[in-house]
């Protein structure tokens, strides 16, 4: 099957032959092929080649047209008109004029390349054009995008031209101007969008295009846009030239960002800097900040002075390189606590300067940054030291006021003891004169009870009127609750009450003072027996309740992972009214009458807190109290 091509309208298909299947005769086909040979129409009757496989021979089996090896053969197809010689061989064109038949046209090389010439520069215009036209759409896409990519950035982007004239302006140009795309072409800079200009090339008002044409360099300037009188806008401004292959200016970008609510911002945040200045430098509390590594950030003149120095020679140096040895271990322990825990920590510190001691009551929290990492802390201290001399001198002179109040108030006490050894002493007599054995016992015990009560007295006073440095030694706190529960649960008992000791039965050990301690429970104990003794005990208040007995508990236990040791005794007496409850802890407040001196709360108070612990109490009238002694386990 040939790949007849049906001829043009009017005009007659020549029916050729090609000889030379080469590269010119592919060109020839492929001109044939496309329907662009338009000098005249062919009819290709066969391919002849002796290389059946040469590129032009192969087109032609692609494209249905007959490809032969004998020159012979194709010139004597029916109708042939025409012969295509393409092989360019001397030899061939010699053989092919003796064969070829009378009447059959032939056409040379040299002409048929002039076909193949025009059609491989028709070709290259073709692929020129196309390469143009993907270039061509490249660029407009490229366009489109980067107008788009303009459009969306939120800065006001102008480009003029040495006439100041705007020939591009994106979006946001129109958003905040209010003039169209359509309409800023050709119109002015000034006139659409800063609303002035001003003639000089330089100064706080000059217009930065201008500048930047006259200087030929980016300016940045900053200015401002009133939209009403109470509403102005402030604007930075770049103005970049532009200049061509030849070096010369022909645009300027202005790119407009403004910076209103930043400016805002920097006003606001300079004005609070301010504010925090002058409040840390006026403040007497002393006021520091540091960083993570204890380098100074803040320093406020009355912590200097403290030191005896100015807030400059601390400015980003460490405690040990501004302060004595063990001040600034002292302080940089304290600062790592906060470090470690990132909470706040309040604390009694001590420093001794120039061999003064000062007493200064400090605070330390943790800075944060806005991701909540902490980035430094803060101490605020006070010198209290000369407030705790006053303080310690009020409360000796207390004392001492206490003890001279307490010789009239001790005095009907002392009568009543004295009666008590009197009357002891008369039982004694009469046991001794009528020789009865229990009446003589009677006495003693009498005589004995007032001699304990005389001795509690003096110790009770003397504890309170006087300071004691505390032993602190390593003891066993379960030890001792046993056995204090072992040498007083006989006398408790004896009154008819049921006495309890918890305790761990652990060997652990604290710092403590063991007498003072001893001493404290056993103020705490005859507390507990006076109030089961002046409870009624019949029945339970509510309908039907079981009978309920006196009872005291002791009981011991390490908490806050044995960092402390509390010790709680409770009892179901006749507990305190709120009345009582406030007044327990002053001296010479007593609920025993004439039993009782007023010692005994305070005296415990005080010895607790010389060793660093504390007293409380829980108390409901009518059910009962529970006393909470807490110790430090510490050294």
């Amino acid at each position: 099957m040939g790949n007849t091509r049906v001829p043009a309208k009017g005009k007659k298909p020549i029916k050729a032959v090609i000889i030379g299947g080469g590269r010119a005769g592919q060109a020839i086909l492929e001109l044939v092929a496309s329907k662009r040979l338009t000098v005249f129409d062919l009819e290709i009757l066969a391919v002849v080649d002796l290389d059946l496989k040469a590129p032009g021979a192969q087109y032609a089996d692609e494209h249905w047209w007959p490809t032969l090896d004998s020159m012979e053969e194709a010139l004597q197809l029916p109708g042939l008109e025409l012969v295509v010689e393409l092989t360019g061989d001397p030899q061939m064109v010699s053989k092919l004029y003796q064969l070829v038949p009378e009447g059959v046209e032939v056409m040379s090389h040299n002409i048929a390349r002039i076909f193949w010439e025009v059609f491989e520069y028709d070709r290259a215009l073709v692929k020129e054009y196309l390469q143009r036209r993907k270039l061509q759409k490249q660029m407009d896409h490229e366009r489109r995008e980067l107008q788009n990519i303009l459009n969306a950035i939120p800065d006001v982007i102008m480009v003029v031209d040495t006439n100041l004239s705007i020939t591009w302006a994106n979006q946001r140009f129109a958003d905040v101007t209010g003039v169209p795309l359509s309409e800023a072409k050709g119109r002015t800079c000034h006139s659409t969008f800063c609303g002035k200009l001003a003639q000089e090339d330089f100064g706080p008002h000059a217009c930065p295009c201008r500048r930047a044409i006259k200087t030929r360099q980016t300016v940045k300037v900053e200015t401002q846009r009133k939209i009403s009188d109470d509403n102005v806008r402030t604007y930075q401004i770049t103005a970049s030239p532009i200049f061509d292959e030849h070096g010369k200016l022909t645009h300027v970008v202005e790119v407009s960002r403004e910076v209103t609510a930043f400016k805002q911002l920097v006003q606001l945040s300079d004005q609070q800097q301010r504010l925090f200045q002058e409040l840390i430098e006026a403040a007497s509390d002393f006021v520091s900040i540091k960083d993570n590594k204890g380098h100074y950030m803040v320093m406020n003149p009355a912590f200097a002075a403290f030191f005896g120095k100015e807030p400059r020679d601390f400015m980003g140096r460490r405690d040990e390189e501004v302060l004595p040895g063990e001040v600034a271990d002292t302080l940089e322990q304290n600062d790592a606590q906060v470090r470690e825990t990132k909470s706040h920590l309040c604390q009694t510190e001590r420093l001794v300067l120039d061999d003064k001691e000062h007493i200064l009551l400090s605070t330390r929290f943790p800075l944060w940054n806005h991701e909540h990492q902490m980035n430094g802390l803060c101490q605020i201290s006070r010198d209290v030291t000369e407030e705790r001399k006053l303080h310690e001198e009020l409360v000796k002179a207390e004392r001492l006021a206490a003890v001279g109040n307490a010789v009239g108030g001790l005095a009907h006490d002392i009568k009543n003891i004295l009666n008590g050894f009197e009357g002891g002493q008369y039982v004694l007599d009469f046991g001794l004169d009528v020789e009865d054995m229990d009446e003589i016992r009677k006495g003693k015990r009498m005589i004995e009870r007032n001699i304990q009560r005389v001795s509690a007295m003096i110790r009770n006073m003397l504890a309170y009127s006087k300071d004691r440095t505390p032993v602190m030694e390593a003891h066993a706190p379960d030890a001792l609750l046993q056995e204090l529960a072992e040498q007083m649960r006989p006398t408790v008992e004896e009154h008819g009450i049921e006495f309890a000791c918890d305790t761990e039965d652990s060997p652990r050990s604290i710092h403590m003072d063991n007498m003072m301690v001893y001493r404290v429970l056993m103020n705490l104990l005859s507390n507990a027996v006076d109030a089961c003794n002046e409870k009624s005990y019949d029945s339970d208040e509510e309908e039907g309740g079981e009978e309920e007995n006196p009872r005291i508990e002791i009981k011991g236990r390490f908490v806050d992972e044995s960092k402390t040791y509390v010790i709680t005794l409770t009892d179901n007496g006749i507990g305190m009214t709120d009345a009582v409850k406030k007044r327990i802890f002053q001296g010479f407040f007593s609920t025993k009458g004439s039993r009782g001196t007023g010692f005994g709360m305070p005296v415990s108070v005080k010895l607790l807190q010389e060793m660093g612990g504390s007293l409380s109490l829980d108390s409901k009238y009518g059910k009962g109290t529970t006393f909470t002694v807490t110790l430090p386990a510490g050294g």
